[in-house]
């Protein structure tokens, strides 16, 4: 799998996987097809696909995620979140839902 060695034991710490609060915003599937990665509230749980195991949860995004890709290779994951500044120039609060494509940004 792809991401098998995104975590090496003895160098990255070792968190509590808690499944992420949130609805699914979006999905991507690794080019082989066998993981999954969903963004959901400010996090992306990655799935292996053969027994929909959460194989680990990637945290960091201080907005919703709306979009994940793989690279064409599927050693890389991209992510980005809604934490774009509205006009006033303050930042939405965290895990604030994105706008429907038909609501303008305040």
């Amino acid at each position: 799998m792809e991401l098998t060695a995104a975590a090496i034991p003895g160098r990255d710490p070792v968190t509590a996987q808690i499944l992420p609060a949130g609805s699914d915003a979006c999905v991507a599937y690794s080019p082989d097809g066998a993981l999954m990665a969903i963004g959901r509230g400010s996090s992306v749980e990655i799935v292996d696909r053969t027994d929909n195991r959460t194989i680990r949860i990637l945290t960091g995004h201080t907005g919703w995620v709306t979009a994940v890709a793989y690279s064409p290779d599927g050693t890389q994951l991209a992510t980005t979140s809604w934490t774009t500044l509205p006009a006033s120039g303050t930042p939405p609060p965290a895990n604030t839902p994105p706008p429907s494509p038909a609501t303008p940004m305040p």
